[in-house]
This record gives C-alpha cells, structure tokens and sequence, in this order.
C-alpha cells in the first residue's frame, strides 16, 4: 500500500481530485503521457485511480525519462492508448468540480494536447474544460513567500511529508458504470523495479503527496475547505481559457502589444506562480525585472512568456500616464507662463 508519514487532517469538500502524470519527456508539444495518477476524494472518502498509457513513440524517444520514472518501454508497449485511456480517465473525473496538483498547468496542458490529438470525444473535452484547475504551487507561493526555491520536495519537506513504497507496494483502483463496476490492481512488479524504495515520480504515490500537502497548506492559511479556499484566495485558480486563447495567438502569429492589451487584467492575475520573483506583486518589481525571470525553468513556455508580456502592459500605461502628468522638471514655470 502507499503509506504517508503525516497526521490526519479535516475533511475538505466539495469533490475534488489530485492529479500527477508521468511523461516521455518535458515538452507538451511532442512529448507524450505514459501514465496518470488520481486521487479523488468526496466526502472524506479517497479513491485512487492509475493507467499507464502507451505512448506509440519510439524506444529512444522515451530513454531520458525512463531514468527518472523507471517505466519501462516494454511495460508500455502492452498498454492501452490514451484514446482507450481517456474515457475511463472522465468517468471517474465526473463528479470533480476541482482538480489540485503542483504546477498543475504541466498536467493540464499535456492532458489537453492529449484529447486535442483525439478525434471527436466531444462530451470528454467538454468535460474537462468543465473542471476547475488549483495550482499548489500559487498556494505555497502565499504560504511562504520567502523560500530559497519552490520545488514541490521543499513544501512537502516544509510539513514533514514522506511517501513511500513498500516492496510489496500495489494499490486498487475503481470506479461504477452504469451496469457494473471496474476493478484494476497495479504492482510495482509490472514495473520490474523490485527494490524501489522511493515513491517519487509515481503518478499515484506523487498524488497522495499533494493531497497531504494541500490539507496542510489550507491549515496554515486557515481555509476551512477547497471551496473556501477558491473564495478567498482566487488567484490559486488556473486562468485555462486564457491559456487556450494565448497559445491560439502564438500559432496565429498575433503576439504584439496590442493584441495582448485586452487580455493584461487577466495576465496579471496568473502573475503570481512566478517563483523567481519569491512571490512578490506586479507592482514592486520592474518590467526588465519580470522578463529576466523568464528565461528561467518552466517559464520558457510560450504562453507563459505571452501571459508575463500583458501582465506588465497595465503597469508600463500607468508609468508613462503619471510621466505625462508630472511637470517636466527641465521646464522653468516661470517661461512658460503666459503674458
């Protein structure tokens, strides 16, 4: 079973699940999905779910990775795709109306390139552009603005929460259809890594972590439950329609100022998962400041650097407004008073 080392905490509602992916790889333009893990939990009941997903990439494509998640490509080359994977992936997000994870906007883009790849699946897509995205990485932001780094490792060891795995480690997922219900086991065996002592990079393992770190990040902040959360602190929230609408403007080609005016407001709300800038509001930090931190980590996504580009507009008007209605100093009032 997956054990983790930390007390037990409150009940938080509404449903709402944890979600971590594994990958080939750290692009979402190419990379694939090759397993995903949930945690879903709905009044206090917590449910897991996994599939390992085929890839269809070629062995060497998947190398790099292999020595971080210890998947193995021929595990892999037996597994259903993510076309198979998908619709029992939504029938057990159904009820979700929040899915949490730590930098979530890596999770919910390569599961949205995923179903853009997907022919039809219509009610699916509708489905998860349905559901509400939290970032923990925001929230950890909020509840320790000063850290050295913002590594999901450093929260977890903020609280003391360790997961790991037995050698006998498996764990059961389940869910109802309408005429019977679905069972699957998953053991660290299929994997072939006997030995493993560390739960990091499994999808499921990593899940129940976040879980745990999530409890304890709305203790801290005094937030009763996720739905409290979201009502006080909006900002914990993905803007994932101003995601779609970016990388739409990327492809198209239409990325100037002008075209991404409209869209500052809501730019300078996602501001905030910025960890090099330890937190910090728009307003205390220069325009130069802001676009060198963002050649830095997962920053160098084109939406992002898109979403920093229109968050900084607002603040550049209102600089050269309030320049525009200062006295220019190299004037002498007393020239430019009229007879």
């Amino acid at each position: 079973m997956c054990s983790i080392t930390v007390e037990p905490n409150q009940s938080v509602s509404p449903v709402y699940a944890i979600l971590d992916i594994e990958t080939t790889g750290m692009e979402r333009k190419k990379d694939r999905i090759i397993q995903i893990g949930v945690v879903r939990v709905d009044n206090n009941v917590v449910t897991p779910w996994m599939a390992y997903v085929n890839p269809c990439t070629p062995r060497g494509e998947q190398r790099g990775a292999f020595r971080v998640h210890k998947i193995s490509p021929d595990v892999l080359q037996g597994k259903p795709t993510f076309a198979e994977v998908a619709p029992k992936l939504c029938k057990f997000l159904e009820n979700v109306e929040y899915i949490a994870g730590y930098n979530c906007i890596s999770d919910w883009s390569f599961l949205m390139a995923e179903f853009d790849k997907l022919q039809g699946n219509e009610e699916n897509k509708a489905l998860m552009k349905k559901i509400k995205w939290i970032d923990l990485l925001r929230l950890g932001i909020k509840s320790f603005p000063g850290l050295g780094n913002y590594r999901s490792q450093t929260l977890l060891d903020k609280f003391s929460i360790r997961t790991k795995k037995a050698q006998s480690f498996h764990y059961q997922s389940s869910f109802k259809t309408e005429d019977q219900q679905e069972s699957e086991e998953f053991t660290l065996f299929e994997l072939g890594e006997i030995n493993w002592e560390q739960a990091h990079h499994d999808a499921v393992c990593d899940s129940f972590s976040a879980h745990a770190l999530l409890k304890k990040l709305l203790e801290k902040n005094g937030y009763a439950d996720i739905a409290d959360l979201v009502s006080n602190f909006p900002q914990c929230c993905i803007d994932t329609e101003l995601f779609r609408i970016l990388e739409v403007k990327w492809k198209e080609r239409k990325t100037s100022n002008e075209e991404l005016q409209p869209l500052a407001a809501r730019a300078e709300k996602f501001y905030g998962t910025m960890p090099s800038l330890r937190g910090k509001t728009l307003e205390e930090l220069s325009k130069e400041k802001i676009e060198a931190a963002l050649f830095s980590g997962f920053e160098r996504d084109e939406r992002v650097c898109l979403i920093y580009r229109a968050a900084v507009l607002n603040k550049v008007a209102e600089s050269q407004k309030r320049k525009a209605d200062s006295p220019d100093e190299s004037t002498n009032p007393k020239e430019s008073k009229t007879e």
